[in-house]
């Protein structure tokens, strides 16, 4: 059994954790940074997992030697840090409040069917039904970080819980796995939600090692390893 972990820069500290723990026997690692992904979209192909944009797999294959991921039965595939653009910051942090509830609804679906993560569960449930998938919910950015981006403007909580229902519910139409980030690394202040500066990089974008390692303590359980 092989696990894929593919995603974005999130990656990278997770890959790091599981080594230092003398835990990433087993795994394969595809990533690259998100705005590539953005340049186009999840094929399957003869080969397995793949995607339109040459970044992308131009990367994969730099770094994993592959264009694309090769599923088997018994495997397991984690769509890990996706869903970290602006178009989802700027839902969560209620710059679409003047519309109407339906048109609110509305963008909450499009931000759903425009994920690439559960676009990727798709296709992997779609075309190798024996295999594992596990959607890994990226860190919401530290309170600093939302501030310089949004200025008047950070994620407000129910928006958060709304999103992550939905993509919990699809999650599950996929039979897929759904992580969500542990609560102990968030802080809520009045209506707003940011991740706790302590479990953050110095970036207040990418998890520190405190932070990757409550993922890790959820995720090895999900994936039917003991974590260190």
């Amino acid at each position: 059994m092989t696990i894929h972990i593919v995603g974005t820069s999130h990656i990278l500290p997770l890959r790091q954790s599981l080594s230092n723990n003398g835990e990433g026997a087993g795994f394969e690692w595809y990533f690259a940074n998100n705005t590539e992904y953005q340049a186009g979209e999840f094929i399957w192909t003869d080969e397995g997992l793949s995607h339109t944009a040459h970044g992308v797999t131009a990367i994969w294959e730099k770094l994993s030697r592959r264009r694309s991921v090769p599923i088997k039965a018994g495997d397991t595939v984690v769509a890990f840090g996706f869903d970290d653009r602006y178009d989802r910051y700027s839902f969560l942090a209620g710059n679409t409040d003047h519309v109407s509830s339906a048109c609110r609804a509305q963008a909450m679906r499009d931000l759903v069917a425009e994920s690439p993560a559960l676009r990727m569960v798709a296709l992997v449930r779609e075309n190798q039904p024996r295999a594992r998938a596990i959607m890994v919910e990226p860190p919401l950015l530290s309170r600093s970080e939302q501030l310089r981006k949004f200025v008047d403007h950070m994620v407000l909580k129910h928006r958060l819980h709304e999103l992550c229902s939905q993509h919990a519910a699809v999650a599950k139409r996929y039979d897929a796995g759904y992580l969500v980030q542990a609560v102990e690394t968030l802080q809520i202040e009045g209506d707003y939600i940011y991740t706790r500066e302590e479990f953050m990089a110095p970036d207040g974008f990418h998890w520190g090692e405190s932070g990757i390692e409550t993922v890790r303590r959820d995720l090895m359980p999900a994936l039917g390893l003991q974590a260190a």
